[in-house]
């Protein structure tokens, strides 16, 4: 099923412009009213009320860029990037789906359907030789299957993560990572054994799989150094290659498939009511740096 697009209504409900609108009659209104209640009290002559009118037009007129400037123009950015974020969530939403159902049934489908075969294969054996054979290929497959299973598993919730916090999990995905790309990655993590609120554990963590996920696409680096500290209840990120760098827009806005990109760290990162920013390196690289405040709930 395809992504909604957001109806017209729905589009006005939220549009910067209204805001801009509203904002500039609100300002009319009450400058209208005090210089109309001034005139009242204090009369000068008879043209007040509409001296009073043209000031308030004024008024406006001068507010007029400053508050597109300040307002409309970030509100529409910032409604522009979630609408395109939303809408990409709800493909990678189906995309996944179709990942897992293809995974299901090319890993896991045939593994069993091979393992069903050996059992037969065991049970048609003419010999015991040959039957411990079968048996051993077909445990073999079973084995096979069991890591298919946690694999699977594995990307779909990272188990690590909730039995043992983000120590280990940042740990494990560095240690995968480093071995499937032969990039050496140093990892300074001092937060101990505490635990945190689950949205800012799953946060931290999926923003280390997609930095590092950028570094192996696009950074052309051989050494990441990830950082992780807590310092006055606040949860510091950073994660640092010796690559490429940032050099256009388009690097800094580059997001990876399927994955959501740094537009989606961001808005994980603001979500929680953190800091977010990712920058070249003065030696070359590029650094990410995250802050989400946080407070630990157990030891």
């Amino acid at each position: 099923m395809p992504p909604t697009r957001p109806t017209p209504r729905d589009r006005d409900t939220v549009s910067p412009i209204r805001v801009f609108v509203l904002v500039l009659a609100i300002v009319f209104v009450v400058e209208f009213a005090i210089m109309a209640a001034l005139a009242a009290i204090v009369p000068a002559s008879k043209d007040a009320p509409f001296l009073s009118l043209i000031d308030s037009l004024v008024l406006v007129a001068a507010l007029c860029p400053a508050l597109w400037l300040l307002v409309v123009r970030p509100l529409r950015a910032l409604v522009s990037e979630r609408g395109a974020l939303l809408r990409r969530t709800m493909t990678i939403q189906e995309d996944e789906r179709a990942r897992i159902a293809r995974d299901l049934h090319d890993e896991l489908g045939q593994t069993q359907t091979a393992i069903l075969l050996g059992i037969r294969a065991v049970a048609n054996s003419t010999s015991l030789d040959q039957a411990h054979e079968r048996a051993h290929a077909t445990k073999e497959m079973a084995v096979a299957a069991i890591d298919a299973t946690r694999r699977l598993a594995r990307g779909l919730s990272p188990s690590v993560l909730t039995d043992f916090g983000l120590t280990q999990g940042i740990d494990r995905i560095c240690e995968d990572i480093a071995e499937s790309s032969g990039i050496d990655i140093v990892r300074t993590i001092h937060i101990g054994s505490a635990r945190f609120d689950p949205a800012i554990e799953i946060a931290i963590y999926r923003i280390v799989q997609e930095a590092l996920t950028n570094v192996i696409k696009h950074a052309d680096a051989d050494t990441v150094e990830v950082r992780l500290l807590l310092e006055e209840h606040r949860l510091t990120l950073s994660v640092a290659d010796n690559g490429r760098g940032v050099h256009t827009s388009a690097d800094r806005h580059r997001t990876t498939e399927p994955g959501l990109g740094l537009a989606g760290m961001r808005q994980r990162v603001t979500l929680l009511g953190g800091s977010f920013r990712i920058m070249p390196n003065p030696a070359g690289g590029t650094s990410l740096r995250a802050s989400i405040p946080a407070h630990p709930i157990s030891p």
